[in-house]
This record gives C-alpha cells, structure tokens and sequence, in this order.
C-alpha cells in the first residue's frame, strides 16, 4: 500500500491489553513469590499467568492489526494482517451506521458501534468503533460515501 496523506487514521485501542499486561505482571510476580517461598501452590497461579500471558499477546496482535484510514478518494481498512484493502467511496453499494445492544448481568447494557458497508463485490464488512473517540470521523466517512453515490446517480 503506497503512502497517501490520510485525513483520519484510526487504529485499534490499547486499553484491554494494557490492563491485561499489568494483571499479568502482577500474576506473574506473585508467582514468583510463591516459587522462592516453595510453596507449591506457584503451580496453578503460573498456570493461570500463563494463560494471562497468552490473552495478552492476542489481544495486543488485534489491536496492532485494526486499521482504518481514510483520505479524499477512499479509505483502507484492515481487521487483520494481510486482509487490508483500499475502497473508493464510489466502489461501496450502501452504508449504514449500527448500534447493538447487549444485556449484562446486573441490569447493565453494553453497546457496541459499527459502521456496516457492502463494497461492489457484494461482501458486507463491518468496521467497529469507539463512539466517544471516533463519532465525527466515522459520520465524515458515511457522508463521504453516500456524496460519491449521489453524484454517480
């Protein structure tokens, strides 16, 4: 992908594997401490540092690969490596933004943000985003879009 001069760039949040980067040092050093004790209870605590460990470099490798980039002709978007594209605002058949709901325990709703849209080869994508962070560039884009799809009709 050559170099353009973006006017957004959103990138994935590294909030979720900071916290779990910390709780797995905080795991990690406790265990630590049970082993130079000798107690034998370091065995499941490094089993569940491990595990820590293992959501960690996951969740750091999906908010290194998110990316949406978005310039006068077009956007790039990519969920993971390899899978990146480049979209002219006149290749997308339609656009629309989605708000999902999800019940939680303890009467509490959680909402998620995406902006859904179908390119010319029919395949629908949906690009997530932090509504608080990126509410006016995600707005900017759909009209972006929908202003390529009038002057084409």
């Amino acid at each position: 992908m050559k170099e353009r001069n973006w006017k957004y760039k959103i990138t994935g949040n590294w909030f979720g594997p900071m916290v779990i980067a910390i709780t797995t040092a905080v795991s990690g050093g406790f265990t630590f401490w049970l082993y130079t004790a000798h107690d034998g209870a370091f065995v499941g605590l490094g089993g569940l540092t491990a595990f820590f460990a293992i959501i960690c470099v996951l969740s750091a490798y999906g908010a290194m690969s998110f990316k949406l980039l978005v310039d006068k002709d077009g956007f790039y978007f990519r969920t993971k490596p390899g899978n990146g594209r480049y979209y002219r605002y006149s290749d997308i058949l339609d656009c629309c933004l989605v708000e999902s709901q999800r019940n939680m325990r303890r009467s509490a709703t959680r909402y998620g943000y995406y902006m859904k849209f179908t390119d010319c080869e029919n395949q629908t994508h949906r690009v997530p985003y932090n509504k608080s962070l990126y509410e006016g560039e995600i707005d900017e884009l759909v009209a972006r879009i929908k202003r390529a799809n009038e002057d084409e009709a």
